[in-house]
């Protein structure tokens, strides 16, 4: 037997190598509990009502480099990060393929070298990169049709072993001399049941670590994620359903930013007057239509501000944007447009906001419909989120600035970001 001192330091080791490579998975596993057990032959993640919970077994864990320890490490950080804890078996009967598809979805996003016989994408060429593991079930599970689709996993599950994969090269990673496939899960999934278990509570209890780990690491940290991990991490704490709640706010924070002086850094706007040729210059008045004079605009300009009511956004976060708008409203005429997973309500600021609609899922695009922008016509959309939500792929006529909250990241390519300020931060 090893020593599971010994086994135990090495995963601290293992963890404090992912900060500084993957740092926003290193924080989420911060939040897990570690249980040693003899009950499973080599790691395994659960959720055990609002906890998350590694398991390893001692040997295993001594058995392995600090490369493959942090290989199966980040292996059961996406097995959560990707919700394959909670995928139901009964919605997915065929047994072999859901593993497979599990399998590979995890082990594509890991560079780092995995102990044993890893099932791997590489060894499925019909399978696209980039596919979450219910799309390649449904593949594999339609591809059954035309012969077996695995053989050392077969036999793991009960089946024939020593089958062929249809149209696969001749050559590839784990392969035998007879020409079949050979691999095996990396880890156990049979403590999933756990997880499903939880429930609703044990789904929320994910999200809610997740968030806290987002809200952990820096945008450069976040940049580091990779695209399709980001996409899931969004897809998983966004949710796709409005909300239908109210959130009352104090609606007493003052404001921080010099909204005149930001708006002018950003977007270029002179939001007091505007050049035109068809007047004067004050200082040259013979060169009018040459030089060009300086017009003031009727009224305040226009400005769209768009909040993120989404569940993802704290009653903190929100009573800052309430006084950031007051701050606003000072020069500028505001239309405020509240969005979650849809437009909630739209209307135009009075100077104070005491309350705020939604806090269902998040999609941040229902603002940029053109019909909504027609209405309003806004010199600039400033668009108050953390960002964790789908954004159009293309940016509206108007220019756009993402007022992002601590911790928060940039949804899109396009448009200007500033951040709000955090604690006793200046901006």
């Amino acid at each position: 037997m090893s020593n599971p001192q010994l086994a135990r330091g090495m995963l601290e080791i293992a963890q404090k190598r992912m900060l500084g490579t993957y740092p926003l998975h290193a924080r989420f596993l911060a939040r897990w509990q570690i249980g040693l057990t003899h009950a499973i032959p080599t790691m395994a993640v659960t959720v055990r009502s609002s906890t998350i919970w590694l398991l390893y077994n001692p040997d295993f864990v001594v058995s392995c480099s600090f490369d493959e320890l942090a290989g199966v490490v980040h292996h059961e950080i996406n097995h959560v990060l990707f919700q394959h804890v909670f995928m139901e078996p009964t919605a997915f009967p065929d047994e072999e393929a859901l593993v497979i598809a599990q399998e590979t979805s995890t082990n594509e996003w890991i560079p780092e070298p995995l102990p044993g016989a890893p099932i791997l994408l590489s060894q499925f060429p019909q399978l696209p990169a980039n596919e979450d593991a219910a799309t390649r079930y449904r593949r594999l599970a339609r591809a059954r049709q035309d012969g077996p689709i695995w053989g050392r996993i077969s036999a793991l599950l009960g089946h024939k072993k020593g089958d062929t994969v249809p149209n696969s090269p001749s050559s590839g990673p784990n392969r035998a001399s007879d020409g079949t496939l050979s691999g095996e899960p990396t880890d156990d999934h049979s403590v999933w049941a756990e997880a499903r278990a939880s429930g609703p509570i044990g789904r929320m209890a994910v999200g809610v670590r997740i968030r806290e780990a987002v809200r952990s690491v820096t945008p450069d940290e976040w940049k580091k994620v990779s695209p399709m991990v980001r996409n899931r991490i969004r897809q998983l704490t966004q949710g796709n359903s409005p909300g239908s709640d109210c959130e009352a706010l104090d609606g007493l924070r003052d404001g921080r930013l010099d909204w005149r002086r930001l708006l002018r850094r950003y977007v270029g706007l002179a939001t007091e007057e505007r050049p035109v040729f068809n007047r004067p210059p004050r200082r040259f008045p013979d060169l009018v239509g040459i030089v060009p004079g300086r017009r003031r605009q009727n009224g305040p300009p226009s400005i769209m501000a768009v909040i993120d009511t989404s569940a993802s956004m704290t009653t903190e976060m929100l009573d800052a944007i309430a006084g950031e708008l007051t701050r606003l409203a000072v020069a500028h005429r505001v239309t405020v447009v509240e969005c979650d997973a849809a437009v909630q309500r739209v209307y135009p600021f009075d100077g104070r906001l005491t309350q705020m609609h939604g806090r269902g899922g998040t999609d941040l695009s229902p603002p940029f419909d053109r019909a909504l922008l027609a209405k309003v016509n806004p010199i600039v959309i400033i668009y108050f989120t953390d960002g964790c939500g789908p954004a159009p792929d293309r940016p509206p006529r108007f220019p756009v600035v993402w007022c992002l909250t601590p911790g928060g990241c940039k949804p899109a390519d396009w448009g200007r970001e500033l951040w709000l300020p955090d604690g006793d931060d200046g901006q």
